[in-house]
């Protein structure tokens, strides 16, 4: 019998979230020479903050307790929509989407991953629709592949591995760093919960995710091509993982960036009530960048609702994401597409203390909530079965 972990203490939303905002505390006290002297204000709201989301996860864990079953039942039949995905759908992408941009860029040695990226990036800004499609794409088969992986435990061992490796696949050629934190810690979040990696196993992937994400910035040019490694990595630690919060501080000393309009509401809600004649300002997809003095434009979760809502904003949304998150944590052992959703709700959660993905990333959740609503449909109308014959 396979044995799944009931004691996920180390993926628990609480755990997860003060361990974040502790490295913020104390990595601001160690590299406080690296940025502008915080204000005590920004601090208070910080603990508001905590305060709240550890109050939203003790309501959700009174009152909204699951029962979570020791094991997921064994030989599950898997839905008909996997089936498809791995011997339709993957290889067409594999063949019409992968191996056509790996030939453009090796028809293009001399141009820079930097390049690439920042052409990307000005194409999505532009509102390029082929980009945007392909990127989409790219984000789907991450999805998918993360969503197949919730039935590792009833996949053979070489089809676990194919969608694993094409959905890491899928999240590189998007160029961005977040979608491959999405993937690491969701892919090592879910195998894990299936009992079929270690505690040890998830750190090195972790691990693994570290050295990629400062890798990717070296050869991408973060933090100066004069510097070397150790400077390039400090640089990029310091602008990446704690310029954030001094960020926020900045905009609480100063106001700056006056971005209009309200942040949380995402733009195509302002333009649906534009279009009844209720004007509301449009806010860009891209924030300005500030100097902290290092430079960077993301802000953290406190932004947006401070931004908003102020201290009360902070509050309600902190105390609704602890909510949230608690309930999803509960209810992870219920069903194989509520692992799938807490595995991937730990991405937006890890990225508060860098800036709000709950909202401002919401089209990655309709297409994760769209990809369910496939996979039930495809169900219904059963148009085929794929499961592994029961182990001898």
């Amino acid at each position: 019998m396979q044995k799944i972990k009931t004691s996920d203490w180390a993926i628990n939303p609480a755990f997860v979230f003060l361990v974040l905002w502790s490295t913020q505390v104390i990595g601001h006290i160690v590299f406080r020479d690296s940025f502008d002297a915080f204000l005590s204000t920004t601090w208070w709201i910080v603990a508001a903050g905590i305060i709240a989301f550890l109050t939203g996860c003790m309501f959700s864990a009174i009152f909204c307790k699951k029962k979570n079953k020791p094991n997921f039942i064994k030989n599950t039949t898997l839905p008909s929509f996997i089936g498809i995905y791995l011997r339709i759908l993957l290889p067409i992408y594999i063949f019409t989407v992968i191996f056509p941009e790996v030939f453009n860029l090796m028809s293009k040695p001399s141009l820079a991953l930097a390049d690439i990226r920042a052409a990307m990036v000005d194409s999505v800004i532009e509102n390029d629709r082929g980009v945007i499609l392909i990127l989409y794409v790219h984000y789907s088969v991450v999805f998918a592949s993360l969503l197949t992986l919730s039935y590792a435990s009833e996949l053979t061992k070489p089809m676990a591995v194919y969608a694993a490796s094409v959905g890491l696949i899928a999240g590189v050629m998007t160029f961005g760093r977040t979608i491959l934190l999405l993937y690491f810690v969701s892919a090592g979040v879910t195998l894990y919960i299936q009992g079929l990696i270690s505690k040890r196993t998830s750190f090195v992937i972790g691990l693994l995710f570290i050295v990629a994400f400062f890798a990717m910035a070296f050869f991408m040019g973060k933090g100066g091509v004069d510097n070397g490694v150790f400077e390039n990595i400090m640089w990029n630690f310091k602008v990446y993982i704690l310029a954030g919060i001094a960020a926020f501080n900045g905009y609480i000393l100063s106001g700056q960036p006056d971005v209009p309009g309200l942040l949380l509401i995402p733009n195509f809600l302002k333009d649906f009530l534009s279009a009844f004649g209720t004007i509301v300002e449009s806010t860009p997809n891209v924030l300005p960048f500030v100097e902290t003095p290092l430079p960077t434009n993301v802000y953290t979760a406190l932004f947006p609702w401070y931004h908003d809502g102020g201290i009360l904003g902070i509050v309600f949304g902190f105390g609704v994401i602890g909510f949230a998150s608690t309930y999803l944590f509960d209810a992870r052992y219920n069903s194989r597409t509520s692992l799938f959703l807490y595995s991937i709700s730990l991405y937006p959660l890890i990225m508060m203390v860098f800036e709000e993905q709950y909202f401002r990333a919401y089209t990655l959740w309709v297409l994760a909530l769209l990809l369910v609503v496939v996979v039930k449909v495809v169900e219904k109308f059963d148009i085929r079965k794929l499961s592994r014959q029961p182990s001898k």
